[in-house]
């Protein structure tokens, strides 16, 4: 019988990038660890979103990642965030909701069992968007779902007060009174389909934020109340933003009845350290003639196409050149599945499986012997296990925090 695992604890990746979800599957693999993979409605819709990927596209091509390194899909759960009018929030309402709509039906064809549906964005230029429209277009999205799909679907309802990817709202704290409010809302749309106190998560803002170079933790004196209200009201929380935060930190959000931690940014921005590692072994063992040019075409492409990152990054040209490359919100993970910058990126990688792999172990990563047995198991090429030793210490963290018996 398949195993319920949003039953527990789990860590959300909230990524698109697929060289991250290959690393992730080999870590579960090697626990036999369950994988919630998400992608958000911006990434991955019925246009193709930023990754250029449809739902069904996204899917068939995380499941053949699977079956390539023979990870069972029984322990891949599918999940879609922020579902709603987000990607469509200039259209007006109408237009907005039918493709909302559209994509909802899209999702839950593909197997996705983890929905959340986000309607707390105004759409076009509405000046009157209060809790009643929240409400109203929440019930309207709900019910596009089929009686016989939402069976099957862990639903999460709200949002994070942060835009996504990082954000300052140190006046924007969730208070007790707006949980019961939240909850009352979602709830009663909830029971209006009669699934008997069906338990659902709600989004809401512990304080935990991050900028271009600082990481702020949650408030969990504020948290105290928030959290037995939800435990006497069978409901959970999940919370988005919590990249880069300690485990101490992630163990205790468990502790405080989230249910499921997101994580997106903190991901693609150890996996840039590892491209930038890779460039550094490149320049010295490649010939200039055959090296891959990964930056110029980085920054080629992101000075023509800015929409990604110039909002964010202020200041200087110096610094702003800086925060593109450094940033903590990491907004370069938008434009590694440029056509150019991802062929300049494959010829990188298959220039470091050319330099001798235990030369590269000694010389450029500090690997214990019991990280050594995974790799070894796995049969990995130097280019991926660059990334695995980039991104394995946060892998760790996550699952460690939800209850998962990993060691390293």
């Amino acid at each position: 019988m398949k195993k319920n695992w949003l039953k527990r604890p789990l860590p959300s990746f909230c990524t698109s990038n697929f060289d991250v979800i290959k690393t992730i599957l080999i870590y579960a693999k090697f626990y036999k660890l369950p994988v919630l993979v998400e992608c958000t409605s911006n990434q991955v819709n019925q246009f193709g979103g930023y990754s250029g990927l449809k739902p069904k596209e996204f899917y068939k091509k995380v499941i053949l990642l699977s079956k390539k390194i023979k990870f069972n899909k029984k322990y891949i759960i599918f999940g879609a965030d922020h579902l709603g009018p987000l990607p469509w929030k200039n259209l007006n309402k109408k237009n907005a909701f039918k493709n909302a709509k559209n994509l909802l039906k899209s999702i839950s064809r593909e197997k996705f069992k983890k929905i959340h549906l986000d309607t707390t964005i105004a759409c076009g230029n509405e000046k009157k968007f209060n809790l009643d429209k929240v409400r109203s277009r929440f019930f309207e999205l709900f019910k596009a779902i089929s009686k016989k799909k939402l069976k099957n679907i862990y639903l999460v309802a709200g949002s994070e007060v942060p835009y996504a990817g990082g954000g300052d709202l140190k006046n924007n704290i969730s208070k007790l009174n707006d949980v019961k409010k939240d909850y009352s809302i979602y709830n009663s749309i909830i029971n209006q389909k009669k699934f008997n106190k069906r338990e659902f998560a709600l989004v809401i803002e512990p304080g935990m934020f991050f900028t271009n170079d600082k990481v702020f933790k949650p408030n969990f004196k504020n948290l105290k109340n928030i959290s037995k209200f939800s435990r006497k009201n069978h409901l959970f929380f999940e919370a988005h933003s919590t990249d880069y935060q300690k485990i101490d930190v992630l163990k205790k959000l468990v502790k405080s009845n989230f249910k499921f931690l997101k994580v997106g940014p903190e991901l693609t921005f150890k996996y840039h350290q590892s491209i930038k590692s890779m460039l550094d072994i490149e320049k010295r063992y490649t010939p200039s003639y055959f090296r891959s040019n990964l930056n110029k075409e980085l920054n080629r492409i992101m000075k023509i196409k800015n929409k990604y990152w110039k909002s964010y990054y202020k200041g200087s040209s110096s610094k702003i050149n800086f925060l593109k490359f450094n940033s903590l919100l990491d907004r370069i993970r938008y434009y590694w599945n440029y056509g150019p910058v991802n062929k300049s990126k494959e010829k990188l990688f298959r220039n470091i499986d050319r330099v001798p792999k235990n030369y590269i172990q000694k010389k450029y990563l500090i690997i214990d012997g019991k990280t050594k047995n995974i790799f070894k198991k796995y049969k990995m090429k130097n280019s991926e296990l660059i990334v695995f030793s980039f991104l394995r210490e946060s892998l760790l963290k996550y699952y460690k925090a939800c209850g998962f018996k990993v060691f390293y």
